[in-house]
């Protein structure tokens, strides 16, 4: 029985032996995943960063490339309005041109009519003062 708990206690010391080995070798194995794990996490770190600093310069040139096409748009769009502003403003003056020169000729015939009814009433009125005169002279 001593030989038994003799070997008893030998077999335990050799499972706490393997035991603290195993102990050991967690702890080893911990270490190394802990450290893959930082490794993991700085590259994954370092990955998200130049990702973000592609994406950041990449809007920056979208953002510069859309300034500059609204900035080519506007000016085009100014330009356009200048064309058809320049367009209108000529179109207005050939009408004003027109109109004014529609409005001087009934204007003027206008006045010649004005002129000849004028004629004709001076001439009535002379008529009608010679009759009167002639009949102011001649009492019947």
């Amino acid at each position: 029985m001593e030989a038994r708990i003799a070997r008893l206690e030998s077999d335990v010391g050799h499972v706490r032996s393997s035991l603290s080995e195993l102990n050991v070798k967690v702890d080893n194995v911990r270490e190394e995943l802990d450290a893959k794990i930082d490794r993991v996490n700085l590259q994954l770190t370092e990955k998200i960063e130049s990702v973000r600093k592609e994406l950041n310069a990449r809007i920056e040139q979208v953002r510069d490339e859309l300034n500059a096409k609204i900035d080519q748009v506007r000016d085009e769009l100014n330009a356009k309005i200048d064309q058809v502003r320049g367009e209108l403003n000529a179109k207005i003056d050939r009408v004003n041109a027109e109109l004014s020169a529609k409005i001087d000729d009934v204007w003027k015939e206008l006045e010649a009519r004005i002129e000849s009814v004028a004629a004709r009433l001076d001439a009535r009125i002379g008529r009608l003062q010679e009759a009167f005169n002639s009949a102011m002279m001649c009492p019947n």
